[in-house]
């Protein structure tokens, strides 16, 4: 009976650790499973759009319009405004663009226009663009402001030339070096006279290393054939101003200058004095009284209206008559926009300037 038993245990015993070894793996299987789903709910939980639904969409009022109607409408829209713009622009300019707003504004004719010659070029290199390039544009704008000098008085023509301008940087002593310089390739002799003594330029521009100049001239202290600066690459001649001077308006006023003045007429075809801007110094007004003509140099699309209106005023107010003005640096594919060009003349000027 014992021994039975002992059987019936050892099988019992059998089957027991059988169907604990079958819960252990179905327990790991279970927890296999368990650890996944989590792994998969924690997953979706951090995918989950945070948008979400407030109220749904309604058909717009434009829904049936077809989108190149809308693109044609939108388009129109656009070029309606943008001409607005460009005209609200225009209104708005306080500058010069052509020579029938000069003629207008001021009440002074156009003498010439010379276009702009690149773009931060030294007045040197201007020189030799005009004298290698004769056919130029820049080289015919300085003969049409020649002609319209000699044309200002055919029986007399003017010698002593006063160039000046409203502010600095607006092109007048570039203007008188091509002016000049136009002159001796002509057969003329010309002289520049920097009457500028308060900020001289010149003689920087020619590279003069003279210790004396026009002061030294009126002074005494040095002979005129001295001092007069000839360039080399031409016959153009220069009595520079190398020193400055505060008291420029007494010396430009003296009796001394006036004669100076007078040699140079009997010594030279042109004389061509370049003053400061009328409208920062009264050394303009001084000498404009020995000039026979004056010409006023305006910076295109720069010079405001109201400072070009009123240095002319102040010139014709002290009984000094200005012959013209000459519109300076002007870039030429833009003045197509505004002047006379754009009624097609500037189609042909290629066949008659060659830049």
């Amino acid at each position: 009976d014992l021994e039975q038993r002992s059987i019936q245990q050892s099988k019992g015993s059998v089957q027991l650790r059988q169907l604990q070894r079958e819960a252990e793996a179905n327990r790991l299987i279970y927890e296999n499973f368990l650890t996944r789903f989590k792994e998969t709910s924690e997953q979706e939980d951090l995918q989950q759009a945070d948008a979400r639904l407030i109220s749904p969409a309604k058909e717009g009022r434009f829904a049936g319009v077809p989108d190149a109607l809308i693109l044609g409408g939108t388009g129109i829209l656009g070029l309606i405004l943008g001409f607005g713009l460009l005209f609200l622009f225009e209104q708005l300019n306080n500058t010069f663009r052509s020579e029938d707003e000069v003629e207008d504004k001021t009440g002074v004719g156009v003498l010439a226009s010379l276009p702009r010659f690149g773009r931060r070029r030294r007045r040197s290199q201007v020189l030799d663009y005009v004298r290698e390039n004769p056919t130029s544009s820049l080289a015919e704008g300085i003969r049409n402001l020649r002609t319209a000098l000699l044309l200002s008085n055919v029986d007399k023509p003017p010698k002593v030339i006063m160039v000046t301008s409203s502010l600095p940087a607006e092109g007048k002593s570039t203007t008188c070096m091509l002016l000049a310089e136009m002159s001796t390739l002509m057969g003329k002799k010309a002289i520049i006279v920097d009457c500028d003594i308060r900020r001289p330029t010149l003689h920087k521009t020619f590279n003069v290393k003279n210790e004396h100049d026009i002061i030294s001239v009126l002074d005494g202290s040095a002979e005129l054939e001295e001092v007069i600066y000839k360039d080399p690459e031409s016959d153009l001649h220069v009595l520079p101003a190398v020193q400055s001077a505060p008291q420029a308006a007494d010396i430009l006023s003296s009796q001394r200058f006036a004669d100076l003045v007078q040699a140079l007429a009997e010594r030279y075809d042109i004389v061509l004095l370049d003053s400061p801007p009328i409208l920062l110094v009264s050394d303009a007004s001084v000498v404009g009284n020995h000039a026979d003509a004056a010409i006023y140099a305006v910076h295109w699309d720069k010079t405001p209206r109201e400072a070009a209106t009123r240095g002319l005023k102040q010139l014709r107010d002290l009984g000094i008559h200005v012959n013209g003005v000459v519109l300076t640096l002007v870039d030429r594919k833009r003045q197509s926009q505004y002047s006379y060009y754009r009624y097609g003349y500037s189609y042909y000027q290629n066949d008659y300037y060659v830049d």
